[in-house]
């Protein structure tokens, strides 16, 4: 895996061109920079249902914080979409996906999954970090049987790592731990589809719920129609 700054190039508020390598913890949560993570990137791509349809929904409930951290930036950075009346709706909708996928994930955190997709993940997730230019990250911690945040000064002590690196790599190797290469692909749709039902059944319940206060903008609705009929 290449590092993962050098070609990225972010400016200040003065237009003064700035190493994202320098981003601390506060500014990646509380500003503008957020919309340089590959989390951030991604949901901006591909939309909020792709986004959290082939990536969050498949992180094993043991591995909640990461779900959790990548699903809070890419909420943040809705904040700094150029808003008007066409996309404000379509802001609007993604935001009450993202809180309400926050909000499952925080009632599934409390059931452990199947041990088989905890195993399999984490192994896979350690094992990305390995390969990464910088062997010896920790990208989890494992406590009581489930993976959690490792401290930012933890990372920093890390030589040649930023903050900023370190949510690169590990954004890239959640994704990669989350299709679960070691597993048979049978055995992993077999193990995934019970929280994607949960998923899906808890979506479509507040869609439901709450609408007309939600609306589902036309960018979304045949990916919500197919969401009713096929599930995820």
């Amino acid at each position: 895996m290449e590092s993962l700054a050098p070609q990225i190039v972010i400016s200040d508020t003065n237009g003064v061109p700035r190493d994202p390598r320098n981003l601390t913890y506060r500014e990646l949560i509380d500003g503008p920079e957020v919309l340089e993570l590959d989390a951030v990137k991604l949901f901006r791509d591909v939309g909020v249902i792709e986004y959290l349809e082939d990536y969050i929904i498949n992180i094993p409930t043991s591995a909640a914080f990461v779900a959790g951290y990548e699903t809070s930036r890419a909420l943040d950075s809705i904040k700094y979409r150029h808003v008007d009346d066409e996309n404000n709706a379509v802001s609007e909708f993604e935001h009450r996906m993202l809180v309400w996928a926050s909000n499952v994930q925080l009632s599934t955190w409390i059931e452990q999954g199947p041990e088989e997709l905890h195993a399999a993940f984490f192994e896979v997730l350690e094992d990305c970090g390995r390969e990464s230019p910088w062997p010896d990250v920790e990208l989890f911690a494992i406590e009581g049987g489930r993976g959690g945040e490792v401290l930012p000064d933890s990372i920093e002590s890390t030589p040649g790592l930023s903050y900023f690196e370190f949510q690169q790599v590990k954004h890239r190797c959640v994704r990669y731990a989350a299709t679960y290469p070691t597993l048979d692909p049978a055995v992993r749709e077999e193990l995934l589809a019970p929280q994607r039902q949960h998923f899906a059944r808890e979506m479509l319940d507040r869609i439901d719920n709450q609408l007309p206060l939600v609306e589902v903008p036309p960018e979304y609705r045949a990916e919500i129609d197919d969401l009713r009929a096929n599930g995820w």
